[in-house]
């Protein structure tokens, strides 16, 4: 029987990320290896053949956090002898490493709006400590398997770190088709629902942080377009949107701008929408560009999310750059007039059927195992 740590910080706390490594720690159980997750806080729920080893967190700060989680991990792992060491956390004693937010020198480009600014943000003690463990995962010969969730990232890590390009393996994200439908009655009841415009067109944006996933340029670009047939749905949340509210008042367009923030099911507006849109600026695979697209829409993105990786011809657009709002709001008027090609809502589903979530994880299990 094998012996696997995982090491997550949070999983009490269920976002993306969290429920991932809650999965991939369940499917190493249901094959049959002794797993235990090393976290701070407690699991939501217990799990079959799942232990969980919860250390104190004495510090609210970001970089003693860091430090102190990566510390407790170290001593527990000096005392418990594993066959494989798991990683969704920036950690320094690993075996296998699932790089799910790209690399952090990168994010820091592309969240910087000037060099200036990008420059000194490698000062700070977080970025830099973050910097020097990720340095240490990369480049440690100890590691055996490294996961990136596109090609984006892998590029990234072979252009910026001295590491054995063959360890590392491209798995996309994956998708829970079950949870995720439509009827021929569900557009019209989310419509109806959310107190919408049966005639315009109805585009959707997803994400927290409106700044990193690019809703500035988003609202720029729709306040352009001279055929007004269109609502736009924002879901997500961030601490400054008031901000964007009154950014969309004084660009003219606050009546057909719908903020709805922080949802829990997304069902109904992706069901509502029409056309879903993410400008973002960094993105190492945004999960609800597969969501949409098991939705059956059209998908707009940006060069910087490592989802564009899976659009086919029909299903998506991928932008140039982000630096002209006027290409974005060409794309948008032509979507509006019906002047893309774009295939069926069910062709778009079934361009996104190759990467269901139990198979996308399986995968990683498999290749894990052949390490052990």
């Amino acid at each position: 029987m094998s012996r696997i740590a995982i090491i997550k910080s949070r999983i009490s706390y269920l976002g993306g990320l969290e429920k991932y490594a809650l999965s991939i720690a369940q499917a190493f159980a249901e094959k049959g290896s002794d797993v235990t997750i090393l976290t701070t806080g407690q699991a939501p729920q217990k799990m079959n053949g799942v232990k969980v080893v919860s250390f104190e967190s004495a510090s609210k700060w970001g970089y003693f956090k860091i430090r102190q989680f990566d510390s407790s991990c170290n001593k527990w792992l000096k005392k418990h002898s594993m066959d494989l060491v798991f990683g969704f956390d920036r950690t320094s004693s690993l075996t296998h490493y699932r790089a799910g937010n790209g690399t952090h020198a990168s994010f820091l480009k592309h969240k910087s709006p000037s060099l200036l600014k990008y420059y000194f943000s490698k000062f700070n003690p977080k970025d830099r400590l973050i910097l020097s463990t990720e340095k240490k995962i990369f480049e440690n010969t100890e590691l055996k398997k490294l996961f990136t969730n596109s090609h984006m990232v892998r590029d990234e890590l072979v252009k910026n770190y001295q590491i054995n390009s063959s360890l590392i393996e491209v798995v996309f994200n994956g998708v829970d088709f079950e949870k995720l439908y439509w009827t021929r009655n569900t557009k019209k009841e989310a419509i109806a629902k959310l107190a919408l415009s049966s005639s315009k067109t109805k585009f959707l944006f997803v994400g927290n942080n409106y700044k990193r996933k690019g809703l500035n340029f988003l609202l720029r670009a729709f306040s352009s377009i001279d055929n007004r047939s269109f609502e736009l749905l924002v879901v997500g949340e961030d601490k400054q949107i008031q901000k964007y509210k009154s950014l969309a008042k004084k660009l003219g367009i606050e009546t057909q701008v719908f903020f709805y923030g922080k949802q829990v099911n997304l069902l109904p507006y992706y069901s509502a929408a029409d056309c879903f849109i993410l400008p973002t600026a960094y993105d190492p695979f945004a999960n609800v560009t597969l969501e949409a697209l098991a939705m059956g829409l059209y998908v707009i993105t940006s060069p910087f999310n490592g989802a564009k990786e899976i659009l086919k011809k029909g299903c998506g657009t991928v932008l140039e750059n982000l630096s002209h709002p006027a290409k974005l709001t060409s794309i948008i008027t032509a979507f509006i007039e019906k002047k893309i090609h774009l295939l069926s809502k069910e062709e778009i589903r079934q361009s996104a059927l190759p990467y269901e979530s139990k198979s996308q994880i399986n995968k990683i299990i498999e290749l894990s195992l052949k390490n052990v």
